[in-house]
């Protein structure tokens, strides 16, 4: 079996007869970090399969290292580039559009709710 990272275990405290975890500073600092090199990509009326978002991205955006392409079942897609410097290259060389129809992307936001009906403007 292959060695990955050593788990530590915490146990969970309780409150008001609810179990809870208490986080440190120190373990949202370090899970902060990756969300600033991420991106938020929707393609309004249409829902991409992940095959073929991951050739669009592999066709598109050959002048940055791949981003990891998560599909949300909100029908949205997350892509978390290398650097934060790779994910503003890729807005910068936009707008895109995806089969014809606008491909909408955004930095991720501290308190990020996908809502369709709050896109109401799309770069032309």
């Amino acid at each position: 079996m292959g060695k990955g990272l050593a788990l530590a275990y915490k146990p969970p405290h309780q409150r008001d007869g609810k179990t809870v975890v208490k986080l440190t500073t120190e373990d949202i600092k370090a899970t902060d970090s990756c969300w600033f090199t991420t991106l938020i990509g929707y393609v309004p009326g249409d829902a991409p399969y992940e095959k073929s978002m991951d050739k669009y991205v592999t066709a598109m955006w050959n002048f940055v290292k791949k981003p990891q392409n998560i599909y949300h079942t909100d029908g949205y897609y997350i892509f978390q580039f290398a650097s934060i410097e790779e994910g503003t290259e890729v807005v910068q060389a936009g707008p895109y559009t995806y089969h014809n129809k606008p491909f909408i992307l955004k930095p991720l936001v501290v308190d990020f709710v996908f809502d369709t009906e709050s896109i109401t403007t799309v770069p032309l």
